[in-house]
């Protein structure tokens, strides 16, 4: 009897132990959480994604990513030729929370709600342009231009 039970319980260890789905399966992806204000991955790890700006174009989906002084109308993609680029092009809807836009450049062209939830806008770059989307207490607005808040959104025009 005591060996019927011994076999039991390792086959019950055993069973239970295959079934088992891995709790952090990707590690490296992170995501802006909202109580904190900060992007983390699922074991909780602070950090920013890897900018693949295909991807981005593909799906406008730019969270958790430090895009330091880069021209943001890249994001749209490589057929906004140079000419183009004073154009008043509009980005419009990207996921940008938690992204740092540290020293960005956004000039003749705009970013059109756009979920700006703890983006970091600070040092934004920018004029003849409107940057309008979604806010929280983490966001930190541009340090120039017209800024307009009103409840969870914002109008900055430079």
């Amino acid at each position: 009897m005591r060996n019927l039970c011994f076999l039991i319980l390792i086959f019950l260890c055993f069973c239970k132990g295959k079934d088992q789905t891995p709790i952090c399966p990707d590690q490296k992806e992170f995501r802006y959480d909202e109580k904190s204000g900060v992007c983390k991955n699922c074991e909780g790890n602070i950090g920013y994604n890897n900018v693949n700006l295909e991807q981005i174009r593909k799906s406008k989906d730019a969270e958790c990513l430090y895009l330091s002084k880069l021209e943001l109308l890249l994001l749209m993609g490589d057929s906004v030729e140079i000419p183009g680029r004073s154009s008043y092009q509009k980005l419009t809807k990207y996921n940008l929370k938690g992204s740092a836009l540290d020293s960005c450049e956004l000039f003749f062209n705009n970013i059109l709600e756009a979920d700006l939830r703890g983006t970091n806008l600070s040092t934004l770059q920018y004029g003849y342009a409107f940057v309008t989307g979604r806010i929280d207490i983490f966001t930190k607005v541009p340090g120039t231009g017209t800024i307009k808040i009103n409840g969870d959104s914002i109008t900055c025009s430079r």
